[in-house]
């Protein structure tokens, strides 16, 4: 069901793409906005879930069936030659090497592992930054309350409340322990999301510099770019000399808050027009989401991650 429910987030911008081409132009018909939405929804499924005792995680499992028949259907046009068929099966091989990589990467640390809950339940060691922020993400999803509870449920924990927001409800959807979507889930449904929210704000920025009609076009089907791509979030040289070491995947809040980022940014290129030609006191409804959509983001990204709130500002 998890993967299924990755699939409705990744597909779910190309799927509403497909039926809205006319307005391919608007900034809340961009990809990274789109996929903000999908991911927003999902969340607030699992708040359901929780409210009503239903299981829409079903629902979103068969949206992502559907979704990824619909996106693959109408792409055959693209690689039906022979040069981007060929294309295509080199991308498919570097995706597959690189998804093994991540999954590698994601529990190179040791902080968490498949059998997260065997290992407690065999007194195996288990770091204890992992239970603690499951506790919390677990709080949020029983009682609404950002908290470990240890103390109670009226003594609050102020720590990434964002991410634990995101992570508990996203587990409610699919019904599963948060330790569980901490181990298991976030390497299929968070990760996906971070990357392709990377994807799409270099493809924003590129239509800005660029200037090209065609210019998503150049990008995707460059191989270069996805070498490139790849090559500079694994890190090929050594990690031990250097002081990243891989955080924007060890740490979930980390992960969360960066994509955010990259679609705050993306939204901000996608409607650069409007901090060149609009005047701040002449808005409309679209301008006014805009701006709200915005804060929204610049909040949750902070929420997230605390220390964000100072990049950003």
């Amino acid at each position: 069901i998890s993967v299924l429910v990755s699939f409705y987030i990744i597909f779910f911008p190309k799927f509403i793409k497909i039926f809205f081409k006319k307005n391919n132009n608007k900034w809340y018909f961009s990809e990274s906005f789109l996929i903000l939405v999908a991911l927003a929804l999902a969340i607030l499924g699992g708040y359901l879930n929780g409210l009503l005792d239903i299981n829409l995680s079903y629902f979103f499992a068969l949206a992502g069936i559907l979704q990824l028949f619909f996106v693959f259907t109408f792409s055959l046009e693209e690689i039906s030659t022979k040069k981007n068929l060929l294309f295509f099966a080199l991308i498919l091989l570097i995706f597959i090497l690189f998804s093994i990589w991540v999954t590698s990467a994601y529990y190179s640390n040791f902080y968490l592992d498949p059998l997260m809950k065997e290992k407690i339940i065999n007194g195996a060691w288990a770091h204890r930054d992992s239970m603690f922020h499951a506790s919390i993400a677990g709080m949020i999803k029983t009682y609404g309350v950002v908290s470990t509870g240890l103390s109670g449920v009226d003594v609050p924990a102020y720590y990434h409340a964002f991410s634990h927001f995101v992570f508990g409800f996203l587990s409610a959807l699919l019904n599963i322990s948060t330790i569980n979507f901490y181990a298991l889930i976030f390497p299929i449904i968070i990760i996906p999301f971070f990357f392709l929210s990377f994807i799409y704000c270099t493809v924003s920025f590129h239509k800005i510099f660029i200037n090209k009609i065609n210019s998503k076009y150049l990008i995707f089907n460059n191989l270069n770019y996805w070498m490139v791509l790849f090559a500079l979030f694994a890190i090929i040289l050594t990690i031990c000399p250097l002081s990243e070491q891989y955080q924007y995947l060890y740490s979930q809040s980390y992960t969360v808050a960066i994509a955010l980022s990259f679609i705050l940014f993306s939204i901000i290129a996608t409607n650069f027009d409007f901090f060149i030609k609009k005047k701040l006191f002449v808005l409309n409804v679209s301008n006014l989401l805009f701006l709200i959509i915005l804060l929204i983001l610049f909040a949750s990204i902070s929420l997230s991650k605390f220390s964000f709130l100072y990049f950003l500002s």
